[in-house]
Formats: structure tokens, C-alpha cells, sequence
């Protein structure tokens, strides 16, 4: 039998030993009815447990707890998303901070904080944005574009982890060295 199984197997097939019939590698193929039987099965318990309506979702109703858990597997140790410095940082950062942009379920780019898309200047270099006007702080004060600003050079001067993120924003390199004060830069950008 042993004999007759490695003789059967082609090289072209990769298995190790498969042109040698001497070697200790072998492998013999038996059929078994299991996978039929279990498909058959299979299929007999997904149509038990449908609703039998095709088509029509079962009523869902919201559970009365609504809090969010989601699991991390370190300590944090900010919450500043100009200080974090570890993935799960950034995912609750993501989750507490909303941005000028975002992604959509279909994971298209889409306005979060901004009203719109950007304005995108001639020559490629200059994103203008504007901001949607129901936007404000958890404390109720109205969010407007020199918020977002000292956002940006908050993160670019505190030199985090990902501020090298910035990097390919003109200006970065200014405000990151402390060569230009906040103020300052939002004048640099709005004369380019």
C-alpha cells in the first residue's frame, strides 16, 4: 500500500518525497463521505435558524446601556493628541477628537469639522478650508479657525511622536524649531 501511494503521487504536486518513493515523507489520500454530510448539515442548521422571511431583518431595539467599551491593551499615558506616542493612543484620540476631514463607512474622505471639502489653490499648495458653523467645544464655546490653527501648531511645536506627520506642511519646519510663533505663522499662510 505504502509502495502504491507514493507511486501515485506526481511530482508536480510539491509534496515532499513525492519522487521518492524510499523517503520517510509520504502521503496517502483516502476519501471520506464527512465533508459532504457535514456541508448537508450545515446547510440544514443555517435554514433552522432563519427567520424565514426573506429579505426582512428581525425588529432590533437598542440596549439600555449605551456605553462604548472598547478594549486596549496598555495604560494610556496622555490623552493631548499632540503628546500621543502609541497606536491605541491615536485610536482613542480618533474616537474623543473629531478632525477637519474623516473617513465615511466606505472609507472615502469626507468633511468632519469643515463644512466642505477644501478649496484646493492652482498651484496645489494651499488647502483652504471652512468650518461648519454648529461645531463647538464640549463647553459650549464655538469652535472657530484660529482654534484649529493653534491646534496644528500646538502639534508641531510640542514635537510628539507623530508630529512628523506634519512635516510636508509649509511652515512645519518654522513653527517646530520655534522659529515662528503661532501668530505669526497664521500670517505666513495667509499671504501663500
Amino acid at each position: 500500500m505504502r509502495k502504491r501511494a507514493a507511486q501515485a503521487l506526481s511530482p508536480k504536486m510539491g509534496r515532499l518525497g513525492a519522487e521518492d518513493p524510499s523517503s520517510r515523507f509520504r502521503s496517502e489520500r483516502r476519501c471520506s463521505t464527512g465533508g459532504p454530510l457535514s456541508a448537508a448539515l450545515a446547510c440544514l442548521l443555517l435554514a433552522a435558524c432563519s427567520n424565514g422571511s426573506p429579505g426582512v431583518s428581525a425588529p432590533t431595539s437598542l440596549a439600555g446601556d449605551q456605553t462604548l467599551r472598547f478594549p486596549i491593551q496598555h495604560d494610556l499615558s496622555t490623552l493631548d493628541p499632540a503628546l500621543i506616542d502609541s497606536d491605541a493612543e491615536a485610536q482613542v484620540a480618533h474616537n474623543l477628537f473629531d478632525g477637519l476631514l474623516k473617513f465615511d463607512n466606505n472609507l472615502n474622505v469626507v468633511p468632519d469639522v469643515a463644512a466642505a471639502m477644501p478649496t484646493i489653490s492652482a498651484d496645489g499648495a494651499t488647502y483652504t478650508f471652512k468650518l461648519r458653523q454648529d461645531v463647538a467645544f464640549s463647553n459650549g464655546d464655538k469652535v472657530t479657525a484660529k482654534d484649529v490653527l493653534y491646534s496644528w501648531n500646538r502639534a508641531a511645536a510640542m514635537q510628539g511622536p507623530f508630529a512628523t506627520n506634519l512635516s510636508a506642511i509649509m511652515g512645519y519646519d518654522k513653527v517646530s524649531t520655534n522659529q515662528v510663533a503661532g501668530a505669526a505663522l497664521e500670517a505666513l499662510l495667509e499671504k501663500k
